[in-house]
């Protein structure tokens, strides 16, 4: 057995805006992930609910930062700047992660030092299912908490733009191409997301402004 020492280190980043219902649960799969050294950071998006309380059983297997309400992107790039690991993962505090998550991306990137990230598949579950027994597809989406990537690689994507709120994920994933970062993905299921009521998409109006602007802005890069 690898001394624990000897393990890479892993950042993770769990952005937490009034997460207070979910939070706990999201922690739980990522400090159970094995094959790995954690650096978990939790970053408070201003929550005005009962998040703190949520952090405070938790103690020192956790990192905590607080800023003022500005959103998930600048939430995971405070993180990823205040990061120690040399790899970098994320997860939101609505979300979980399935067992052997880190340990099977850490061994794929090892298996290939070419490669600047791996992502693995996102199954979906209704809240208050059991998420590994859900009947809801696969999902191959480029969705931050289903990737392990070099923390220089991240840094090369210039981090998550601050000024999207509800598509700051999409907006990400075409830079992730203009940066040309060498990528592979697994079969795997190595992230659950959770379907609630508060889920971001494209269910109002600012969503689909956004996402008419993200577009945009992908193509005049690609003009250029």
């Amino acid at each position: 057995m690898k001394a624990k020492c000897a393990l890479p280190l892993v950042t993770v980043v769990i952005p937490a805006y009034n997460a207070e219902a979910f939070l706990a649960a999201a922690l739980e799969s990522a400090l159970g992930q094995e094959g790995a050294n954690l650096d978990v950071i939790v970053v408070d998006d201003g929550s005005t609910d009962g998040t703190a309380a949520v952090l405070c059983p938790f103690g020192d297997q956790v990192r905590v930062f607080r800023q003022d309400n500005a959103g998930s992107g600048a939430a995971r790039n405070l993180g990823a700047a205040r990061a120690r690991g040399d790899y970098l993962a994320f997860l939101d505090a609505d979300d979980l992660w399935a067992p052997g998550k880190l340990s099977r991306q850490l061994a794929a990137l090892a298996d290939d030092p070419t490669l600047d990230m791996v992502w693995g598949g996102v199954r979906e579950f209704r809240d208050g299912d059991d998420p590994a027994a859900s009947d809801l597809p696969v999902l191959a989406a480029p969705h931050p908490g289903a990737a392990l990537l070099r923390r220089e690689a991240f840094e090369r994507t210039g981090g998550f733009s601050e000024t999207f709120r509800q598509t700051e994920v999409v907006e990400w994933a075409t830079r992730i191409l203009q940066a040309g970062l060498r990528q592979a993905g697994m079969d795997d299921v190595v992230m659950y997301r959770r379907l609630h009521g508060a889920n971001k998409g494209l269910g109002n109006a600012a969503a689909r402004s956004e996402y008419l602007a993200v577009l945009k802005r992908h193509l005049d890069r690609r003009r250029s």
